[in-house]
């Protein structure tokens, strides 16, 4: 069976709290930052409407009581933690907290995230 290649994740969350994330792939970096990276047939960017994204879910509010979201095509767990922000907590803290919980499964779409 062949490795996938990693893909460039601009929302790439840090699962282990220690600055770094994609660790152990070319796109390793520090926690908010972003790399330049050609688009190429080897390289492959997920989440290509991650910002537009977030900027529309930052602005709805949390949907109380519910414990399973059913993830999109560009969902990531950033873009989930906005959507489902618990009050006084920071939206890394949850997407991290989410990542741990779904046990850092890959968001698919029709995958159900554990809130």
């Amino acid at each position: 069976m062949a490795n996938k290649k990693p893909t460039y994740k601009p929302a790439a969350v840090d699962a282990d709290g220690d600055g770094i994330v994609q660790e152990g792939t070319e796109f390793e970096r520090p926690v908010d930052t972003e790399l330049e990276v050609e688009v190429t047939d080897q390289v492959e960017i997920e989440d290509t409407a991650s910002e537009a994204l977030e900027a529309t879910v930052e602005a709805s509010t949390p949907v109380q009581g519910v414990s399973v979201y059913v993830a999109s095509e560009s969902d990531t767990y950033a873009s989930v933690a906005s959507q489902f922000l618990p009050a006084g907590m920071k939206k890394h803290d949850y997407a991290t907290e989410l990542y741990n919980k779904n046990r850092g499964a890959t968001l698919t779409a029709g995958f159900e995230v554990k809130l």
